[in-house]
């Protein structure tokens, strides 16, 4: 159980950097 939570805020974590990679990526397109 607490592995498959670990695995999962790892996932999130992922997530999070992916959006905000792409959201800068966004920016400086708009530029």
């Amino acid at each position: 159980m607490a592995q498959r939570r670990k695995e999962t805020l790892e996932t999130m974590k992922a997530l999070n950097q992916a959006s905000l990679i792409i959201s800068e990526v966004r920016e400086t397109q708009l530029w």
